[in-house]
């Protein structure tokens, strides 16, 4: 699985929309949706918002892709 599938699958998992999962990880919407599309990928501050945002694992292979 690559790291845009995943994220869209983490976002999935809590029932959120792109708008609210970008809001509870403090980054815009435009930012998170390059992030699913695999336009860009996320810098290291953004990689640690989104972690607390979601729960996630910074540890997590799939930060690796």
């Amino acid at each position: 699985m690559n790291f845009c599938a995943w994220l869209v699958m983490q976002r999935k998992r809590l029932m959120l929309t792109q708008a609210q999962a970008a809001e509870r990880c403090g980054v815009t919407l435009k930012a998170w949706q390059a992030w699913e599309q695999g336009v860009r990928a996320p810098v290291p501050r953004s990689k640690a918002n989104i972690c607390r945002g979601l729960q996630l694992d910074p540890c997590d292979p799939h930060w690796r892709l």
